[in-house]
């Protein structure tokens, strides 16, 4: 094998030795790959040759670069012109040496560039051997790693940097992969455990910590790699060293989202521990009498911020102590600024003398008596909560503004001690005095029986006692009668009244006139049932004596009695009455011969004048009041008329009669004039009602009301007699079926229509008797005002349309039959008016003219009897 040199462009190229090569075209494609190795090699790597003497004979492009050096000047010098005096000279040495030996060396190196700065590289040096296997030149490649040396240089300040600090700070650190090595350990650490940092790099817990131990931190272990924070305190025991009170953390290490480790912060604090244990022991006492008292307690130091808060003062403000430590009251309750207690303070620490204030905090709804007192450390505060003693004063205040300034009756009674009797009056204020008529002095000890009266509830009064008697509050509603006998209702309340040691000294009753409510209540009960009466199937006269009955009941009357107006209107004659017995019997016996009254007579006629009400008192005595003597037998007094109207219009009057003689208020007025307006609707309703019911009942046309399921509803006399079936049979029968069979399609359409909305004015069609006769019938029907309903009014066309067809028959025959006689008889005169007709001839003619006459004369009877005969048949 012989070694040649092939001259190339570049100094790698001319000192490549190669085999001998004996094709032209081989040389040529070896030196081809060879060129594009070389190139390649030129734009990665930055690449320098030197010679045996390690003078530089190539550098490329790359070289020059990083180093700012032209090729140039680096051609002919050594690797000193890039020394950065960095390493020192032992493995610069060594360097040598092994190339020296053949042999390939790989490093990093740090160069020094023409500007001065430093940059590094990662360095093979490879040696190129001659046929003695000797080194003649060496290739350097080399790739660019100063970013990466940076970043490595900064790690490793950072690591050196923590190393100091946490082998300062006052505790025990490491740092534990989410496998449990140990990556970490500061020299306390270290220390705890007797372990030097070789001994630590890299150490399991388990082969640290004893398994007991082990097996009570998993807790936190596993909570901390789930990326917890764990906070804890426990004591640290090895053998040999003290026992230690320590409080940890483990702060989890998240990088990407998972727990890659986590840090283990241990401080000792002992001593504070034990200082701690020493001032507890010391407050304890103190702190126990201080949370076994009934006030609030607070302790301020001098800036008025809270260093302790007993049990007491947290349920007062809803505040947990620990809410509130090392913070300014006054930053804790801004609203309290410019308050008595916040002014209070001020004083105290002016005058460094206790101050005691009086209260109200609004957040808390919350009245306090606060004790201020000045000490050396601060402040000590003494909070007694006194809401329901303010609460008790403003509420004896407002009884007292109540009792004096309402406008509710207020009474106040002792506490009976006789069983089922009401307690004497000690107390009535100006509005109950207002209210019932007595004098404050009439009703001091008096019982509240004289409010009552014959309608009061006498079961409601039991059920009142009853519950006094077991010393209740209580609410009712009652009747009750003033001085001068009128009554009023009353919403009614009684509570007993106890002294502070809880026993019953007194009853207060409270009551509320609310007479117009239940007025208004009972007004539209009685409108309510009057709307029933009239509603009912009977007869106008028992109608309106049902609702005098009612009237009278309610009202408390003894008579009441119903006026109409006649229909001339020339008279009002008494159409119902009602009264209780005993006046009954009386006053109707002597007064029966009084039925009307004219226009402007009597109280009747002078209510129909006025158009309004009029009230008579003492008709007894009066004599406008024309049955005075009746009044006066029977106890009637007094009596009010009102008028009926309708529309506009007096119908009628109503007049009440009373045993007493006082006018009624403007609600006693209201409730009249309600009454009668009602009466005067629904009497002049239940009036046309009975005039439609005869209208119905005796109209000679076909009246019907149909539904829309296909039968009759209701159908008057005049529908049952055309057609000659009971009423049970044609409303139990459908309408259709009534129809004649060649007008049913034509029904049908005009029904559908009516039940579509649409009225039908007029359309004929032909029904069937029961006895089969047809009859013709001309209809009107429209919606009913009742859903499904359908109103129709019929005329029976049957004698219009016989007659109509013998009419037209006559016709045809006069215009027809009768022509031909009479044609032939006014031809036969004509022929005999001429001279030359023989008497042969004459008396022929004659018997034609006969002939003929007799012809005219059978056409007349028929036309005649045609004219008489009135039933067509079908």
């Amino acid at each position: 094998m012989l070694s040649n040199t092939i001259p190339m462009s570049d100094p790698v190229s001319e000192h490549i030795s190669l085999h001998k090569i004996n094709d032209t075209n081989e040389y040529n494609s070896l030196l081809k790959e060879l060129s594009a190795y070389k190139y390649a090699l030129d734009e990665a790597s930055i690449v320098a040759i030197t010679n045996q003497k390690g003078e530089i004979t190539y550098v490329n492009s790359n070289f020059c670069k990083i180093s700012g050096y032209s090729e140039a000047e680096l051609i002919g010098q050594d690797h000193r012109i890039i020394n950065s005096n960095y390493h020192p000279k032992a493995f610069i040495q060594q360097l040598w040496r092994t190339i020296a030996a053949g042999k390939t060396w790989k490093g990093e190196i740090r160069n020094k560039a023409r500007d001065g700065h430093f940059y590094w590289v990662d360095t093979t040096i490879v040696p190129f051997l001659d046929e003695n296997g000797k080194p003649y030149q060496y290739v350097a490649i080399r790739s660019d790693i100063t970013e990466r040396k940076l970043i490595q240089n900064r790690v490793e300040e950072r690591e050196r940097f923590i190393e100091a600090v946490t082998d300062n700070i006052p505790a025990m650190v490491a740092y534990w992969s989410s496998e449990r090595y140990c990556l970490f350990a500061n020299i306390a650490y270290r220390s705890w455990f007797d372990k030097t940092a070789q001994e630590m790099d890299g150490i399991h817990m388990s082969e640290l910590i004893q398994d007991e131990k082990l097996q009570k931190a998993e807790l936190w272990i596993s909570k901390v790699l789930e990326g917890k924070t764990q906070t804890f305190e426990r004591e640290l025991a090895k053998s040999g060293k003290p026992t230690i009170y320590t409080h940890t953390q483990y702060v989890p290490d998240i990088q990407d989202g998972q727990v890659k480790g986590f840090y283990s912060l241990v401080f000792d604090i002992t001593d504070l521990k034990k200082a701690m244990d020493d001032s507890n022991s010391k407050s304890l006492e103190i702190s126990s009498i201080l949370e076994r008292i009934s006030d609030g307690f607070i302790a301020l130091d001098k800036n008025q911020c809270f260093i302790y808060v007993n049990k007491q003062l947290e349920k007062m403000i809803h505040r947990q102590a620990d809410s509130l430590i090392g913070k300014n009251i006054w930053e804790v309750f801004p609203e309290a600024v410019g308050s008595g207690t916040y002014l209070g303070m001020q004083q105290v620490i002016a005058t460094n003398e206790y101050a005691i204030v009086e209260d109200y905090y609004a957040p808390l709804k919350l009245w306090q008596e606060n004790g201020i007192y000045p000490s050396e450390n601060g402040f000590a505060l003494f909070v007694r909560d006194i809401s329901k003693r303010k609460e008790e004063e403003h509420r004896l205040k407002l009884m007292e503004s109540v009792i004096t300034n309402t406008e509710d009756s207020v009474v106040i009674t002792a506490v009976s001690d006789v069983p089922g009797k009401f307690p004497e009056i000690v107390y009535a204020n100006k509005a109950f005095c207002t209210l019932s008529g007595y004098t404050r002095e009439e009703v001091i000890g008096m019982t509240p029986n004289i409010l009552h009266g014959p309608k009061t509830d006498k079961v409601e009064i039991n059920r009142i006692m009853e519950f006094m008697r077991s010393k209740r509050p209580c609410e009712a509603v009652l009747l009750h009668y003033k001085k001068s006998g009128q009554a009023y209702w009353v919403d009614f309340s009684v509570s007993p009244v106890r002294n502070d040691k809880g026993e019953h000294t007194h009853w207060i009753a409270i009551q509320r006139d609310v007479t117009r409510r239940k007025q208004d209540e009972l007004r539209e009960s009685l409108l309510s049932e009057i709307s029933k009466v009239f509603h009912s199937e009977n007869l106008m006269q028992a109608i309106l004596s049902g609702v005098l009955y009612k009237l009278v009941s309610f009202g408390n009357f003894k008579l009441a009695e119903i006026w109409l107006v006649s229909t001339d209107q020339l008279k009002i004659n008494l159409t119902a009455k009602f009264a209780t017995a005993e006046v009954a019997l009386e006053f109707y016996r002597n007064s029966e011969h009084i039925r009307s009254f004219s226009f402007g007579h009597g109280l009747p006629g002078k209510v129909w004048e006025a158009r309004g009400p009029v009230y008579w008192s003492e008709i007894d005595e009066s004599d406008n009041f024309l049955r005075r003597e009746a009044a006066k037998l029977s106890g009637i007094r007094s009596a009010y008329g009102v008028p009926l109207v309708h529309n506009g219009s007096t119908i009628g009057v109503l007049m009440v009669g009373m045993d007493y003689d006082h006018e009624h208020g403007e609600s006693f007025l209201s409730l009249l004039t309600s009454i009668s307006s009602l009466l005067g609707d629904e009497i002049r309703r239940k009036q046309l009602e009975q005039e439609l019911e005869q209208i119905f009942n005796y109209a000679p046309d076909v009246i019907v009301t149909a539904g829309t399921d296909g039968y009759f509803k209701k159908v008057n006399p005049a529908t049952l007699k055309l057609l000659e079936y009971t009423e049970e049979e044609v409303l139990s029968t459908p309408y259709m079926s009534f129809v004649h069979q060649d007008d049913y399609d034509s029904t049908l359409a005009q029904m559908e229509a009516v039940q579509q909305g649409s009225p039908v004015f007029y359309f004929e069609n032909r029904v069937v008797s029961k006895s089969g006769k047809i009859k013709c019938l001309a209809w009107t029907a429209t919606p009913g005002s009742e859903e499904g309903l359908l109103f129709c009014v019929a005329k029976d066309l049957t004698e219009r349309k016989l007659q109509s067809e013998q009419f037209r028959e006559i016709s045809w025959i006069q215009s027809h039959v009768v022509r031909a006689p009479l044609a032939r008889i006014m031809g036969i005169v004509s022929l005999m008016r001429g001279d030359d007709l023989s008497e042969e001839e004459k008396t022929e003619m004659l018997s034609h003219l006969e002939t003929a006459a007799d012809d005219l004369n059978n056409v007349i009877a028929q036309i005649t009897m045609l004219s008489k005969n009135g039933d067509l048949e079908p």
